[in-house]
């Protein structure tokens, strides 16, 4: 028999094995990743919750049109933020930024080869790749540990990291829509 829940973080059904039957304690969603606390006797849900103050996540943004694998990694960076896990926020935001590079079609290797690769195409202004690099560049102190800034990194730094991140999303996939509707009133009110 298996235990369902609904995940806390992600708002989706999800299933636990059937050895958590009886059980109190941490578990991690297998979808959004986000560790919940529950109790769990006779293979029903008596206890759940986040192991933080859930009014904190009432905030957390999803962008519309944005692909899952994008708004999960920007909810758990916002989550990471409300906790104070800033170094976690900026290297979440990172992997947002590569998510969005891999869906647009980004030629090459390396983050710094994808983000030239969509200036080149068009994609990117010279200033979206001037966000893009200085969220890459924060990332990367927590990617490659040699280079190790983490330390140094703090709630204005990732606060920053974030807002940058949810702005890059909503323009690559939130504005051409809006500005469609837009075309498309403006057309309709011209006939």
């Amino acid at each position: 028999m298996v235990v369902q829940y609904n995940c806390l973080g992600c708002g989706r059904d999800t299933t636990l094995p059937s050895t958590y039957y009886n059980f109190e304690g941490p578990i991690k969603c297998s979808l959004c990743q986000i560790i919940q606390i529950v109790s769990i006797s006779s293979g029903y849900l008596t206890k759940h919750y986040l192991p933080f103050d859930t009014s904190l996540s009432s905030d957390i943004l999803q962008i519309e049109n944005a692909p899952d694998s994008i708004n999960d990694d920007i909810r758990e960076a916002q989550l990471c933020n409300t906790v104070e896990a800033h170094k976690g926020c900026v290297v979440l935001c990172r992997r947002a930024l590569e998510g969005i590079c891999d869906d647009k079609g980004a030629n090459g290797q390396t983050l710094y080869t994808k983000i030239k690769s969509l200036h080149e195409k068009g994609i990117l202004s010279k200033i979206d790749v001037e966000y893009y690099h200085e969220i890459r560049f924060f990332g990367n102190y927590g990617a490659h540990p040699t280079n190790d800034l983490l330390g140094d990194v703090t709630k204005d730094d990732s606060d920053i990291v974030l807002e940058l991140i949810l702005h890059l999303v909503r323009h690559v996939y939130e504005m051409p829509d809006k500005i469609d509707t837009l075309k498309e009133r403006r057309k309709s009110a011209n006939e």
